[in-house]
């Protein structure tokens, strides 16, 4: 009887270690891989964690894609944006930030497809394009929005590690968006309001 009754303490034990281990793996994943603040949770994505240098030339470049997942961690629907407000930026083996830039070459007015509404527990993924290519003998990364805008970095990279986060941010609980059917500017709430920076990928 007394044999059993340990045996018994001892499979509990593994059982419990096992799920305690397993919830900590979870949870240092998750604190590794993804921001949490005020109701969403924000992870970084790349499209490759090797960019591949072009053949230097005129006119040869390396296509990248670099992204944002966020999640709707609250009990209520909230809204969030692409439509200029997360910008990418870059970090040297070093520490030092690299200088970036952005501007409008064709930009459009706003719509209520840059803004989608999240459900509780919903996500979505915001990306930019971009390419790695060579200027004066130096390599450069630069890209574009679907909005019209421009990104880029002033510094020239060298081969190395670098680590890339996005910031992304918004000041307003409401927002007014171009109707293109209607022709005119409509209201929407429910925005996240906040300002976060979203983990470091190498």
């Amino acid at each position: 009887m007394q044999k059993h009754f340990f045996a018994k303490v001892i499979l509990q034990f593994c059982v419990w270690r096992r799920v305690w281990d397993t919830l900590l793996s979870v949870l240092e994943k998750t604190s590794k891989d993804m921001v949490e603040q005020d109701g969403a949770s924000f992870e970084t994505l790349v499209s490759e964690r090797v960019l591949l240098i072009p053949e230097k030339g005129l006119g040869n470049s390396t296509a990248i894609r670099f992204g944002i997942r966020i999640t709707n961690i609250s009990q209520q629907p909230l809204r969030f944006c692409s439509y200029r407000s997360f910008q990418p930026r870059l970090i040297d083996d070093n520490g030092r930030h690299l200088r970036s830039g952005g501007g409008a070459n064709a930009s459009r007015l706003i719509r209520e497809s840059d803004c989608p509404l999240t459900q509780p527990n919903e996500s979505l993924e915001f990306f930019l394009d971009g390419k790695v290519y060579w200027k004066d003998n130096e390599i450069y990364i630069d890209g574009s929005q679907s909005c019209g805008g421009i990104w880029y970095f002033q510094d020239s990279i060298k081969p190395g590690k670098y680590k890339f986060y996005f910031r992304y941010s918004n000041d307003h609980e409401e927002g007014r968006v171009f109707d293109a059917d209607a022709r005119e500017m409509n209201i929407l709430n429910s925005f996240w309001v906040g300002r976060v920076e979203s983990p470091l990928v190498e």
